[in-house]
């Protein structure tokens, strides 16, 4: 795994460019508070003698973003708000034998119902979360690679504010499928590679943090289709449009094989995971693609 990454942007504010910060003044740095005085050159460095972290990194405008969406401004409040209420009329009606009764339908349907209701609303308020903290979140990989030839995954991230106890992990996965039986599909995966980019670290707001790590392509050896998972995934996602969670996961099965980038941003104890996928091939006496 040849190299890794991590800087902030130059950064637009009021529709101009800011380009590196550099200059004769002092400057404190806001992560150890060290004082970094100019050298021989008469230019102050770039970076904090004590510990490291980047001049622009605290001294960079801030980015000309729209304002933050208020929670009943995003899509997936509301989704939560419903089925929270479709969880609690069916605890209601778990709760009372006559309306179990009435209903018509059995007390470990009922409860498998309220279940479902609830993991639905936690996925819909999660996904209304995260909707509010990033105004963009791109995960930028080639669209194809030679066996054996280096590639770089760009990640990019702009919070509305400022974030912390923030991880960025950036890995290369084979993505496969292995048939079950006559008709079924389990899907499989290795990891080929991956570096921990940042570790309960913290992100400017409004600022763009963009995270680089590369990869080496690999030769393409696994099965990466199959009919019947391609069926499953057109199920999931007809559910998917009441269920947030369930349309992440019929775009994941379908688009399970492969060679996969995967980014996984955490923000304290919530997920999200990014995926994009890169055609390896490698051309010999026979053509070869995954």
């Amino acid at each position: 795994m040849p190299h890794y990454a991590y800087g902030v942007t130059t950064a637009r504010a009021g529709g101009a460019l800011a380009g590196p910060l550099a200059g004769p003044q002092t400057w404190e740095c806001g992560a150890c508070g060290h004082s970094n005085r100019p050298g021989d050159t008469g230019i102050a460095a770039l970076t904090c003698e004590a510990c490291g972290v980047a001049k622009r990194y605290w001294l960079d405008p801030p980015l000309d973003l729209p304002s933050q969406l208020s929670l009943t401004a995003v899509p997936g409040f509301w989704f939560g708000v419903g089925w929270l209420l479709a969880a609690i009329v069916g605890g209601v009606v778990w709760l009372s034998p006559s309306l179990t009764a009435l209903s018509g339908l059995g007390r470990n349907f009922v409860l498998f119902e309220v279940a479902a209701a609830l993991y639905a609303a936690a996925s819909s308020f999660l996904d209304g979360a995260w909707e509010r903290w990033f105004n963009q979140v791109d995960l930028a990989v080639p669209d194809h690679s030679a066996t054996g030839q280096p590639f770089s995954a760009t990640l990019t991230l702009v919070p509305y504010r400022s974030l912390k106890r923030v991880s960025v992990n950036i890995r290369l996965v084979d993505r496969f499928y292995e048939r079950e039986g006559t008709s079924g599909v389990k899907t499989s995966s290795r990891v080929l590679g991956s570096f921990q980019m940042l570790r309960s670290g913290e992100l400017r707001g409004r600022r763009s943090a963009i995270f680089e790590a590369g990869f080496t392509t690999p030769f393409p050896a696994t099965k990466h289709s199959d009919v019947m998972a391609e069926i499953g995934a057109d199920v999931l996602d007809v559910v998917g449009r009441f269920v947030p969670a369930l349309r992440w996961n019929a775009r994941n099965l379908r688009e399970h094989g492969g060679y996969i980038v995967e980014a996984t941003v955490t923000v304290g104890l919530i997920s999200r995971r990014l995926h994009k996928r890169l055609l390896a091939y490698h051309i010999g006496e026979q053509i070869h693609f995954g």
